[in-house]
């Protein structure tokens, strides 16, 4: 028998199950692809939408860089409450699980169309010195610094 295979080893969205028929091509026997509703409704809300330009694109990799990753969760948090009015929810919980997926879906577009050199514009953007993100020395933070 082969190794013992985890869900940590399938790719995302897939997940292991007893092994009753075949799976899909691609993924190892007792996986099934789950369909993930929040990134659906992502991808049919973009598809209503024009595509975004180069400029947009790179933009998003440097903020994503500034922001140290966090920029696309900070902004499914900021956009909740629209969201929930959106969906028509009290739970805020799952109206960020919309908004994370939409900040998911944006930012793998502008990873597929930026290439190389956006992955450079966000790792620019990850070594700006901390006064590009507001931060000035002496600002009375306590710190002295």
């Amino acid at each position: 028998m082969g190794a013992e295979m985890s869900n940590t080893d399938l790719p995302p969205g897939a997940v292991l199950l007893p092994e009753k028929a075949a799976p899909p091509s691609g993924l190892p026997p007792g996986a099934i692809l789950l369909e993930d509703p929040y990134r659906k409704a992502a991808v049919e809300e973009q598809a209503r939408l024009p595509a975004p330009g180069v400029v947009s694109d790179y933009t998003r990799r440097l903020t994503q860089g500034l922001g140290a990753n966090w920029t696309d969760e900070a902004l499914a948090g900021m956009v909740t409450p629209l969201e929930m009015v959106k969906r028509g929810t009290l739970d805020p919980r799952e109206a960020y699980n919309y908004a994370k997926a939409r900040e998911n879906l944006i930012l793998e577009g502008a990873r597929e169309r930026t290439g190389t050199t956006g992955s450079g514009a966000g790792t620019t953007g990850s070594m700006a010195p901390t006064g590009a993100t507001g931060s000035r020395s002496g600002s009375g933070s306590g710190y002295g610094y």
